[in-house]
């Protein structure tokens, strides 16, 4: 196997959520194998820092993303995951401090936010814990009321395209007077109730206890138990 082969390999081991620990531990050896001739390492460490943290090396893993964020400081997502490696590690005021800094670059991510709270919470920051679930919380109703909007919207304006499309049939049949003699004003209390509807949104109410903790922010197939 050529080592382009088994790197494609350990690639696939490390983001299937499928893999055994036998699967990431192969991956661990196939990854740090390439990286002693790799050009791009970053790819490598992203997925060694994942099969880590599925074989509950949370120290290791957090060697790896400190790596990443050497090659780019500005990633809120790779100050995230070693938050949560610090976390599982006696660094917890370091994964706090980590958390703040993806914050600062992301500063509206709700699981970020209930993360760090749950962080605050295991070490005795009730207060600031509370408000870091408040805060995510918030965000968390914000997006959801954002997800109705956009899809009420993208509805109305398939009902419209229809709308027209029918019109024009009809006038194409009918003819434009015809068409004029057959419209009905709309009266002020039916733009009323049809704007009414439009504008509502209702959010979905999330606490901290409704997230997966970080499976569902962690991508590429985390499996962590």
């Amino acid at each position: 196997m050529s080592t382009s082969q088994e790197l494609e390999k350990a690639i696939a081991l490390a983001n299937n959520p499928n893999s055994t620990e036998e699967d990431y531990k192969t991956a661990i050896q196939l990854l740090s194998d390439a990286l002693k001739t790799a050009l791009n390492k970053k790819d490598i460490y992203y997925n060694r820092a994942v099969c880590y943290l599925n074989t509950s090396q949370f120290e290791l893993a957090v060697f790896d993303f400190s790596k990443l964020i050497e090659f780019e400081s500005n990633n809120a997502f790779y100050y995230s995951c070693r938050a949560f490696a610090k976390a599982r590690t006696k660094d917890k005021k370091g994964a706090i401090a980590d958390y703040e800094k993806a914050l600062n670059l992301e500063p509206n991510n709700p699981i970020t936010y209930n993360n760090m709270g749950l962080v605050q919470e295991e070490i005795g920051y009730m207060k600031q814990a509370q408000k870091s679930f408040e805060q995510s919380d918030d965000l968390r109703k914000k997006e959801e009321a954002n997800k109705v909007i956009k899809a009420k919207n993208s509805k109305d304006f398939e009902q419209e395209v229809e709308n027209r499309y029918r019109i024009d049939k009809v006038k194409n049949e009918l003819g434009e007077s015809e068409i004029q003699k057959q419209i009905k004003p709309i009266t002020p209390t039916q733009q009323t109730k049809h704007k009414t509807k439009s504008e509502i949104a209702k959010g979905i109410f999330t606490n901290k206890n409704t997230f997966n903790e970080f499976i569902s922010f962690i991508k590429n197939g985390f499996k962590l138990k």
